[in-house]
């Protein structure tokens, strides 16, 4: 099987295994279809209208999730971005997202299944025309101790507690995926 062959089941796969409730289960057959339709394509950054992503919920051991301030968004979300035809996995792209982002190594996948789905509007800049993405979210746990360091991707990365965690779980996307990795964390 070849390695773009391998991605599109292990996505196939990673869809039909995340655990979907309310919205999430609309995204998951959105998600499935177009993996269907547009196979590796689906995949490309350049795919017109929507594409394949994967981001990393990164959990401490205190339960405190890292965010990182994106850099063209402006906006604090978890690391991830998009999945690529050399990745074998959703769950590899997501950890090598988190890796380039944050350079942090000393984290474990808490599964190998998702813990959210989503899909999000990504706004129009430059020459990019406003476009989805079909983001598959994975639990990560840091072990020890590790500081991020970011990338171009992001201006800062912090670890939320507090009123600052109250503010980002506002998201109901972002609480979603947060209480199903908590969930993880904690079983």
């Amino acid at each position: 099987m070849s390695d773009v062959t391998e991605l599109i089941e292990q996505t196939r796969v990673a869809l039909e295994r995340a655990p979907c409730q309310g919205v999430a289960l609309g995204y998951q057959r959105r998600m499935l279809a177009l993996l269907s339709e547009r196979r590796e394509r689906a995949f490309s950054a350049r795919s017109p209208g929507a594409h394949f992503t994967a981001s990393a919920f990164v959990l401490r051991e205190d339960s405190a999730p890292l965010a990182i301030l994106h850099a063209k968004l402006n906006r604090w979300l978890q690391p991830g971005g998009h999945m690529e035809l050399s990745d074998l996995s959703p769950l590899d792209a997501a950890r090598r997202e988190l890796v380039e982002e944050t350079s942090l190594s000393r984290v474990e996948a808490l599964s190998c299944d998702p813990v959210d789905v989503d899909i999000h509007l990504i706004p129009a800049r430059g020459e990019m025309e406003a476009h989805e993405h079909f983001d598959l979210r994975y639990g990560f746990l840091l072990r020890g101790d590790d500081t991020a360091k970011v990338n171009h991707e992001a201006r800062r990365a912090t670890w939320l507690t507090g009123v600052e965690l109250e503010r980002w779980l506002r998201d109901p996307s972002i609480a979603r995926a947060y209480q199903n990795t908590l969930a993880l964390l904690r079983s």
